[in-house]
């Protein structure tokens, strides 16, 4: 759509047999034609190691540590995080209400109807915790 910034996220999960639930191993954000991979205390711009705090074309992204993680934010109100192999994804700005999907769920401010499939059907949440999102990711 015209006027939004084109943006792309995925992350890698592993399974944890201690803990029996999977965490997330890295992010990768694809934006401003650049690929962003976050891992939990390192930063690779393009496959390469970069030093952080970075910035991207004076602040419209930047990436920073915080409280044992990294946080990716833009001008346009994404945020990506990854603490202790856990993710958070957020997106403040309701022109991309309904233009996105999977981590983001889809903007429009209701947090109950963003858990949907590959399909965009809804996916019943059972269980509690962890479980809940390994039922949702496969």
């Amino acid at each position: 759509e015209l006027g939004l910034v084109h943006f792309n996220i995925s992350q890698k999960q592993e399974a944890n047999s201690l803990f029996q639930y999977s965490l997330v191993k890295y992010l990768i954000v694809n934006i401003y034609g650049n690929e962003y991979k976050l891992l939990p205390n390192q930063l690779s711009v393009n496959g390469q190691l970069s030093q952080l705090p970075y910035n991207f074309e004076n602040g419209i992204l930047r990436v920073t540590r915080a409280s044992g993680g990294l946080v990716l934010s833009t001008e346009f109100g994404l945020v990506v995080e990854l603490y202790d192999y856990r993710s958070e994804v957020s997106l403040c700005k309701s022109s991309y209400a309904g233009k996105v999907c999977g981590l983001c769920g889809n903007a429009d401010g209701d947090r109950t109807n963003d858990f949907v499939d590959r399909e965009n059907n809804p996916v019943q949440l059972i269980g509690s915790g962890y479980d809940q999102y390994d039922i949702w990711g496969e």
